[in-house]
């Protein structure tokens, strides 16, 4: 006898092949795995067996691309009941961080066209925009879409996009609205949505932002982890810092509609051991940013050039009545100023247990602080300190 079991906290970018392999050595019959997604990322998943729900039941708690996802026992009946209201439901989303001057239009167009069925911005007492707004989509596809795309820039801003639901789209009172929609209301006129979708142009921006790249990432680990997706030749970039290892940061273009949406579902999969972000951006914003990056690169060389060099050494915890010939001998083989190599000692002469030097180059001060915690005269230790830069006199 089949049985039923729900789960939630499905994130938007997982698909049914991802619930068949969380359910991996279990028996899931064809057309068994329902994905509802709503608020709460629900699914409803039928099993050909008790024992086969039993075992599946025990890896609630477990992670569907990243997420923790919990498990409920069901029933066909809530099951159903549960998929004919979501294919009620209105399929709107709520956008924050507007521009206070964003159009219609500009919202379409975010959404690359075709899918808006209409747009209801949120405005204050005085008819002020608010810098939110809903979008309503024709289907639940559209809006899944949407919501796997995520946020993305808009002008000089990132817009935020989360899942809404019918409530909050009849909640935007006709004070809200925008005046052009009031009037047609008001006049008996149909609502913008319902006039026929909009065509707006199709955008040819298919770069996206990466996030969260390893510090030892490669052009081969990204182009593997977009494998099968073709890349613009020579589009992509991985954003290093001075020290030569990436900061995370990365961009690709790519050749199709097609595979820049299959990119974009690859958002917070694992490349190694790390979840890695794949934003929508615009080839000016993808630009904009590398400029950014590298600008950023260049001031921290220059100040690496323009900064004093780190040659002298604090050495501390070293035998009181230690001499000068013992520091030069526990600093063997580096070069040092015979002059700067100073003992510290008090006012009576007795020796603090530290001792000052300036040695002769950087690469000399990085040597001297593999010493630190070695044993001078003895069982005591000496600390090298980090390297600092002399002190002006």
């Amino acid at each position: 006898m089949a049985v039923v079991i729900r789960l939630q906290g499905l994130p938007i970018v997982a698909g049914t092949m991802d619930i068949r392999h969380f359910f991996s050595g279990l028996t899931i019959p064809d057309g068994g795995v329902h994905i509802v997604g709503g608020e709460h990322g629900e699914a409803f998943i039928v099993f050909a067996t008790d024992e086969d729900a039993r075992l599946g039941m025990m890896r609630t708690g477990g992670a569907i691309k990243g997420s923790k996802v919990s498990l409920l026992l069901s029933s066909k009946t809530e099951m159903q009941n549960t998929i004919e209201l979501s294919r009620r439901r209105f399929d709107a989303q709520p956008m924050q961080n507007l521009p206070y001057s964003c159009s219609e239009a500009e919202l379409r167009d975010f959404f690359r066209g075709g899918a808006v069925e209409g747009v209801r911005f949120m405005r204050d007492a005085q008819g002020r925009s608010t810098g939110r707004a809903l979008v309503r989509f024709f289907s639940a596809q559209d809006s899944y879409e949407a919501l796997k795309r995520g946020g993305g820039p808009l002008g000089q801003r990132y817009i935020e996009v989360s899942p809404a639901s019918e409530r909050q789209w009849n909640s935007v009172s006709e004070k809200e609205m925008e005046p052009q929609e009031r009037g047609r209301l008001a006049q008996g006129g149909a609502p913008r949505e319902q006039r026929g979708r909009s065509r707006s142009p199709h955008r040819q921006d298919l770069c996206v932002y990466l996030k969260g790249l390893p510090y030892e990432v490669d052009k081969n680990q990204v182009k593997e982890f977009f494998k099968n997706l073709s890349v613009v030749e020579d589009s992509m970039y991985i954003a290093y810092g001075p020290n030569g290892k990436a900061t995370g940061e990365g961009f690709v273009e790519f050749c199709s509609e097609q595979d820049y949406k299959s990119a974009l579902g690859a958002h917070m999969q694992y490349m190694g051991a790390r979840f890695i972000q794949v934003h929508p951006i615009t080839r000016k914003g993808m630009m904009d940013k590398i400029e950014q990056i590298r600008k950023r690169d260049s001031e921290s060389k220059s100040s690496d050039s323009t900064r004093a060099p780190k040659t002298c050494l604090h050495i501390t915890n070293i035998p009181y009545n230690v001499s000068r010939k013992d520091v030069r001998g526990f600093l063997e083989g580096l070069g040092l100023y015979e002059d700067s190599l100073k003992v510290l000692t008090d006012a009576h002469g007795n020796g603090l247990g530290q001792a000052v030097v300036q040695l002769r180059s950087e690469e000399d001060a990085r040597k001297a602080e593999r010493l630190h915690r070695q044993k001078l005269n003895g069982p005591v230790q000496g600390s090298a300190h980090k390297p600092t830069s002399p002190v002006p006199t």
